[in-house]
């Protein structure tokens, strides 16, 4: 009887110990696939983050190649030319190209332009053509090849890439008149300084490729002038201009660019899992073990790791908000807290917009090489924020250019103005005090505007500070332009 009884009970406790064990697998399980879930969810997030902001900069860089491009338009001597006109006299074509020549150099020359000129429809030239460019053409047909890349009829202009099978260079050419056109090229590795990837994400793929999916830039040189993967492409037909979708175990994010080309950022879901998928193999083994300890186990790292991963969460959050290098905000997030402090009155008496851009940065990074240059972005930041009031908002707009804002309720526009003059100066004494033994070869221009009450938006502070940093870029460089 006694036997039986423990017959029994054995069989009680091995039957126990079975749905305990069959149980625990399935908590553990269910726990491993919220968290799992969970954390794809903010690493995709964080990805689309991310790749939003790396389109905004790449949208910033073409902005400023097609501004310089149509500062050719300030005056008709510069656009109405047309060196195919065989009315023309010698002296008169030699007069104009020389004045053409001199301005194109003007325009270029704070730019990290290979090409900057106007090739007319007799396939004659003026400006800065590279040899390269040249040398792609040497039977002619460089205005008509460039012509078939103006895309865009609205604004008459259009970016290109892979003519006469080079790769190494980026093209942009906008009709100047019915027999010109202008031409501007930079080498793709010039983006390296556009595509920067926070720490956590350093296996992303980034892609920039044009309408019909030819990469034209990727963090894989190997790819580049290639065709994207077919599967990719599939993928990013069917979705929206910015979306991101997960894909054969790949996530997958597309964003559009105004002129049609899409950044494109891929990276394997093994990759993004990794910590996850080690978690899980370990927790399976100690289940197997010892089915009661590992249901207390597996609770009990699923609450660890709700909090470790709400750590995470916040410090994804904070990283996506701030740009790495220098811990000041990113330019989306700069431009939101901006745009939602203009759209709120709160008595501001005065809007205060400063855009600042180092001088040279591009010889600072030849010369002295790119651990130099971003030390010297770090101290910038450092600077900014050590000078300006905790009232003022200060962002990295990208590469070397900064931008802070602040809103006065308790000034008004003067004494606003006098006070902003004070901290410029305080600025340029701090930056010539860290940078003295650079001997003067490290400086930054900044273009600066007060506002009195009234309604305006991001754009239009943005604007006009950008203007006043061009006149004062144009002025000398070393200094301030005020817009009061």
């Amino acid at each position: 009887m006694n036997k039986k009884i423990r017959q029994i009970q054995l069989g009680e406790l091995v039957l126990f110990a079975v749905i305990m064990t069959a149980l625990s697998f399935v908590v553990t399980g269910i726990l491993l696939k919220r968290t799992s879930d969970t954390l794809q969810n903010y690493v995709s997030n964080l990805v689309a983050a991310d790749s939003r902001q790396l389109q905004l900069n790449i949208e910033s860089y073409l902005d400023k190649v097609e501004n310089t491009v149509s500062l050719l338009f300030s005056d008709e001597k510069y656009y109405a030319f047309d060196a195919s006109d065989s009315s023309l006299s010698k002296y008169d074509k030699i007069q104009s190209e020389d004045e053409i020549e001199k301005e194109i150099v003007r325009l270029g020359l704070t730019e990290n332009f290979s090409d900057f000129g106007i090739v007319y429809a007799n396939d004659e030239n003026v400006g800065m053509i590279s040899e390269v460019t040249n040398a792609m053409f040497p039977n002619g047909g460089m205005y008509q090849e460039f012509a078939d890349s103006i895309t865009r009829e609205k604004t008459m202009d259009g970016w290109s890439f892979g003519h006469q099978g080079n790769v190494d260079r980026l093209y942009y050419a906008k009709r100047l008149n019915d027999h010109a056109i202008a031409i501007v090229s930079f080498y793709g590795r010039e983006l390296e300084t556009v595509f920067e990837l926070p720490e956590q994400l350093q296996d992303m793929t980034i892609r920039l490729v044009d309408g019909n999916n030819q990469i034209l830039y990727s963090s894989n040189d190997s790819e580049i002038g290639e065709t994207l993967d077919q599967s990719i492409s599939d993928v990013i037909a069917s979705m929206d201009s910015s979306a991101t979708v997960l894909s054969d175990n790949t996530l997958i994010n597309s964003n559009t660019c105004s002129n049609g080309w899409r950044v494109v950022c891929t990276m394997p879901l093994q990759t993004l899992m990794k910590d996850n998928h080690a978690l899980r193999i370990r927790m399976i083994w100690t289940v197997a073990g010892v089915a009661v300890i590992m249901l207390a186990a597996g609770v009990l790292i699923y609450l660890r790791m709700g909090r470790s991963m709400n750590g995470m969460v916040d410090d994804l959050s904070d990283k996506a908000a701030h740009d790495l290098m220098t811990d000041l905000l990113n330019k989306q997030t700069f431009e939101d807290m901006v745009s939602r402090e203009l759209s709120s009155y709160t008595g501001k008496q005065a809007n205060v917009f400063m855009m600042m851009d180092l001088d040279h940065f591009k010889q600072i990074n030849d010369t002295l090489g790119h651990a130099c240059g971003d030390e010297v972005i770090r101290q910038t930041a450092v600077i900014l924020k050590a000078v300006l009031p905790k009232e003022y908002m200060i962002g990295r707009l990208g590469g070397d250019e900064f931008a802070a804002f602040a809103a006065y309720t308790d000034k008004n526009k003067e004494q606003v103005e006098q006070e902003v003059h004070a901290l410029m100066q305080a600025l340029y004494d701090a930056f010539a005090r860290e940078f003295a033994h650079e001997k003067g070869e490290i400086s930054f221009s900044a273009g600066v505007i007060v506002e009195g009450p009234g309604e305006y938006s991001f754009d239009d502070l943005y604007r006009k500070a950008d203007h006043s940093l061009y006149e004062a870029k144009q002025s000398g460089k070393g200094r301030a332009s005020y817009d009061d």
